[in-house]
């Protein structure tokens, strides 16, 4: 029943951060395809790949830290202070500072674009033409 509790637990801590981290990661991305679109159009399908897994590899070994350093009782995690406050950090606050400043970002840029008088349409359609000329 321990290791049950042990195992909820950890899978638990595991896709909140993971769910956190994920949307971050696609929030970073698509704010770099808003910004610089013709490099996000010819990127490397490679390196979401590589960052998918470093990411995953870095969440299960916190959530595995996480898991074990708690008590248990009745298969109710009890949480340290400590432990408390890095999980709050880094599956909620940090997280959410970011996406807010991505996606303000990503909102700016539109703006940016959207006043002046060559827009990413524009700039794309001239890149093209000298492509194919």
């Amino acid at each position: 029943m321990e290791y049950l509790c042990l195992i909820i637990s950890f899978l638990s801590h595991l896709a909140e951060l993971l769910s956190a981290c994920f949307t971050v990661l696609f929030t970073v991305q698509r704010y770099s395809a808003v910004r610089y679109p013709l490099q996000a159009a010819v990127q490397e399908r490679s390196s979401p790949i590589i960052h998918l897994v470093l990411l995953f590899i870095i969440s299960v070994t916190f959530c595995a830290a996480l898991s074990h350093s708690n008590t248990y009782i009745d298969c109710h995690e009890e949480l340290k202070l400590s432990w408390f406050i890095a999980d709050a950090l880094i599956s909620f606050i940090i997280p959410f500072s970011l996406i807010l400043i991505y996606n303000i970002f990503i909102v700016n840029l539109i703006r940016k674009h959207a006043r002046s008088p060559f827009n990413i349409q524009s700039t794309l359609v001239k890149s093209n033409r000298h492509v194919k000329n």
